[in-house]
């Protein structure tokens, strides 16, 4: 299996602290990105997933991942949003 870390304690990027991008087949593959402070610009919490929330993903040269994230949430409140794809 093939992955990518980033990893910034400080966040100085975005307020990014971490990311892991792992490569899989459909279903194996994943990104998870940790990310917080006053660098980070995030939208209001809690996210209104109707009928989805719609992530994204881009890189400097234009690369851009995504994923639509169905209602429900495994936590979508005023602290936190996370989900796993169906």
């Amino acid at each position: 299996m093939s992955a990518l870390r980033y990893r910034d304690r400080a966040r100085t990027w975005s307020g990014i602290a971490s990311a892991l991008l792992r490569a899989g087949a459909q279903g194996a593959a994943g990104v998870t990105v940790k990310a917080a402070g006053p660098n980070l610009l995030p939208p209001s919490l809690p996210l209104a997933q109707d009928p989805a929330v719609t992530v994204q993903l881009r890189s400097n040269a234009r690369q851009c991942w995504g994923a639509a994230f169905t209602a429900p949430a495994s936590r979508n409140d005023a602290a936190q949003f996370k989900d796993t794809l169906d």
